[in-house]
C-alpha cells in the first residue's frame, strides 16, 4: 500500500472509525518505573511492580511515570487500507443512491475554496463597517479602505467551507468542511488548494432539485438568531453590492444545489 503524507488529519474522528470498524490501532502508554533509595546509595528498581531489591532497610520509595504516544501516521495508514480492503468505503454517484450520513469515502479532486468562504471572509471584516452605516451600502472610499486593511491582516483562523472537483465528473458537487484544529503539523489552509486525496465522512446529502444555505459560512461566527436577522434584512442586497470586491457569483455562492455532499475530512493527503 502507499504512504500518504497528510496535509490535515482528524486524529479523533480516525480513531472513532477505526473503533467502530474495529480496527487494531496502537494507544497511547503509560509507564511507570518504581523504585527506592537507602542511606547507603543502594537501591533497586522495579517495571509494572516487577524488579530486585537491595540492601538497607531504610530508605525513600520512588516512582516515575512518562507516555509512549501512538503513531498517528501509521493509524491513519492502517485505517484507510483497511477501509479499502473490506469495502468500508461507499461510492459516490450522480443518483446518489444508497448514500447516508457517516458514510466513509476516499476522493481524488481539487480542492479550492468555496465562493462561500471567500464572501464570508470577506463579511467578517465588512460587517462592523456595515453596522455603523446603519445596514447602508458603504461608500467605495471606505470599502478601499477595508480592502487595504485586509490586506496587511492576520491570516484566517476560523472553520472554511471548500469546494472539491472531482478527478472524475460524476456530475456531484463536493464541498469540504476544514478546521484549522485539524491541520497536520505545519500545513495551513493554502496547502490544500491542490489536488489531493479525501478520506472522510458523509456530513450531508443534498439530491437533485434540493439545496443547502450556506448563510453560516457567508456569516461566519455569528449564532443563528443573527443569520437569520441579517437576512431578513436584506442579506442578498448587501452582498450584491459586494459584486465588484469579489470574482465570485455572490448569489450562487448563498446555496448550495444537489446533487451535492458536504463531507467531514478524516485525512487529506
Amino acid at each position: 500500500m502507499p504512504i500518504r503524507n497528510p496535509l490535515y488529519l482528524d486524529q479523533d474522528l480516525l480513531l472513532n472509525v477505526a473503533d467502530y470498524h474495529g480496527i487494531a490501532y496502537g494507544v497511547e502508554t503509560q509507564i511507570k518505573e518504581k523504585g527506592s533509595t537507602s542511606l547507603t546509595g543502594e537501591g533497586s528498581v522495579g517495571f509494572r511492580g516487577l524488579g530486585a531489591k537491595g540492601g538497607g532497610s531504610k530508605g525513600t520509595e520512588l516512582e516515575t511515570s512518562y507516555s509512549l504516544p501512538a503513531n498517528p501516521l501509521r493509524i491513519m495508514n492502517d485505517v484507510i487500507d483497511e477501509a479499502q480492503i473490506e469495502g468500508y468505503l461507499s461510492a459516490v454517484e450522480a443518483d446518489m443512491a444508497g448514500l447516508r450520513k457517516g458514510n466513509l469515502v476516499e476522493l481524488d479532486g481539487a480542492m479550492e475554496l468555496s465562493a462561500a468562504s471567500q464572501v464570508g471572509n470577506l463579511m467578517g471584516r465588512l460587517l462592523p463597517a456595515f453596522a455603523a452605516n446603519g445596514g447602508g451600502d458603504l461608500q467605495d472610499d471606505v470599502k478601499t479602505k477595508l480592502i487595504a486593511d485586509m490586506v496587511g491582516s492576520s491570516p484566517v483562523v476560523s472553520r472554511q467551507l471548500f469546494s472539491l472537483e472531482l478527478e472524475l465528473d460524476l456530475g456531484v458537487a463536493v464541498f469540504v468542511t476544514v478546521d484549522p484544529g485539524h491541520f497536520f503539523r505545519n500545513s495551513t489552509f493554502e496547502d490544500l488548494e491542490r489536488d489531493v486525496t479525501i478520506f472522510g465522512s458523509v456530513e450531508r446529502v443534498v439530491l437533485l432539485g434540493a439545496e443547502v444555505s450556506t448563510e453560516r459560512w457567508i456569516l461566519p461566527d455569528m449564532d443563528r438568531a443573527l443569520r437569520r436577522m441579517f437576512k431578513k434584512q436584506g442579506l442578498s442586497t448587501m452582498l450584491g453590492g459586494l459584486e465588484g470586491m469579489l470574482s465570485v457569483d455572490t448569489e450562487e455562492a448563498q446555496r448550495i444545489k444537489g446533487p451535492a455532499i458536504e463531507l467531514r475530512p478524516i485525512a487529506i493527503y
